[in-house]
């Protein structure tokens, strides 16, 4: 449930409308939606171009038939924008962490 209001708080509460078919859900006969009207995408990532903030309403369409996926992302203009990706080989590497097992301090006793 917590999720689910996380969602709804950040695209707004979905409706038969721009989900059709919403209603018949089985677990919406359970529980009532939380009741916000608004999409707070773009005063949550106010630094977001148009195009990413379509990119993101896109990857998260409730309808899951009109929902973008990983092929349909990977066309969008967001990635045309700058900056411009880098080649693998340039991208910065931190092998001095890599596969290191997490050292909890243990806990002497006094």
């Amino acid at each position: 449930i917590q999720q689910i209001n996380l969602i709804i708080e950040m695209f707004g509460t979905p409706t038969e409308k721009i989900w059709p078919g919403l209603n018949d859900l089985p677990s919406l006969k359970n529980f009532t939606l939380r009741q916000q009207p608004y999409n707070n995408v773009k005063q949550t990532f106010p630094w977001l171009s148009k195009a990413g903030l379509h990119l993101i309403n896109f990857m998260f369409m409730y309808d899951p038939s009109k929902r973008a996926t990983a092929e349909d992302c990977l066309k969008r203009s967001y990635f045309k924008e700058a900056p411009l990706p880098c080649e693998p080989e340039l991208m910065p590497s931190f092998p001095q962490h890599r596969n290191q097992k997490s050292q909890i301090p243990s806990s002497s006793a006094s």
